[in-house]
């Protein structure tokens, strides 16, 4: 079962860790607990945030340490990629060579040449890149390049079959693992994997979950894992078989039906708690209960009248 965070647990769980970063990374549960009921800054207090290594201001600063992208790329990957990302590439290599050349198509043939793909061609020499496209000669000059070849099931199969698990699969190459999934390759692609988990919900500890609640809604809300793995194998006509539902709001109407069930305060009370809560709030308590005794007696009083005759 889930554990139920309260404030003082929430602390205790982040004094564990020195950023905020790994709180959230490594316990998601406490970190969803704060933020669902308004904890944060309290518990940020504990925390202290990573510096941002690469800003822009760094990463244009570990840019002037080389003449060209293509050693930029090579010997600061992240910086690059990270000027990649956020659009800042031209600008942290303007000082680098081909920052103000005229693209001919000369020049462009010889600088495709550094290149294997137009990926690498279009991330490396994107002026380059840009020039070839605006003057239309982009296919002439990345002929020689290796076209882009689609993910078929047995390239898929070729991929997997490098990682020994499903996490490192993934991880190392996202593209291909999608593809798996999409196509229902995934299973079949990651056979020979190690499995570095035991799966936690099996019908059996589902089943036994289940039975903790009383009510739907509350199953689907304290064990979501649970639940949403008896949807996903339709489990869920055996799991909720001994489950009500949440009765729905009380009305006059549905109390009034409900108090006549009942011959005293007492047994209202003990026998349909909420319901007997909903009338006293409402200030209908004293009516509802007098109805229900005066159809009791008149209930009694047709038995007795009845016996009487006989």
């Amino acid at each position: 079962m889930k554990k139920k965070w309260d404030l003082n647990s929430v602390k205790a769980e982040a004094k564990k860790y020195k950023y905020q970063s790994d709180f959230i990374k490594h316990s998601p549960t406490a970190y969803n607990a704060a933020w669902k009921n308004d904890w944060l800054d309290d518990i940020k207090k504990l925390l202290k945030e990573k510096l941002n290594k690469w800003c822009f201001e760094n990463v244009k600063k570990e840019a002037s340490k080389f003449t060209s992208r293509i050693e930029f790329s090579k010997k600061s990957g992240v910086a690059y990629h990270k000027a990649c990302r956020n659009g800042w590439l031209d600008n942290v290599c303007s000082h680098m060579r081909h920052a103000n050349i005229k693209w001919t198509i000369e020049l462009l043939h010889k600088e495709t040449k550094k290149y294997k793909t137009r990926k690498d061609f279009k991330d490396n020499s994107s002026r380059a890149y840009n020039s070839a496209r605006n003057q239309g000669v982009l296919e002439e000059i990345c002929e020689h390049m290796q076209k882009k070849l689609p993910w078929t099931f047995e390239r898929v199969l070729s991929e997997a079959q490098q990682y020994k698990s499903r996490t490192e699969f993934c991880d190392k190459s996202y593209q291909a693992s999608v593809v798996a999934k999409k196509n229902g390759w995934y299973e079949d692609v990651c056979s020979h994997m190690d499995v570095l988990w035991e799966e936690k919900w099996d019908y059996n500890s589902v089943i036994n979950e289940a039975r903790k609640y009383k009510f739907r809604s509350d199953f689907q809300k304290g064990a979501s894992g649970a639940y949403g793995k008896a949807r996903n194998m339709g489990w869920l006509v055996e799991c909720q078989s001994h489950m009500e539902e949440r009765p729905l709001k009380w009305t006059e109407e549905t109390i009034s039906a409900e108090a006549s069930k009942y011959e005293s305060r007492t047994n209202f009370a003990k026998n349909s708690g909420s319901a007997y809560k909903a009338a006293s709030d409402k200030g209908i308590l004293e009516l509802h209960h007098k109805n229900s005794i005066y159809e009791c007696n008149n209930i009694k009083a047709k038995i007795i009248h009845a016996f009487q005759k006989k």
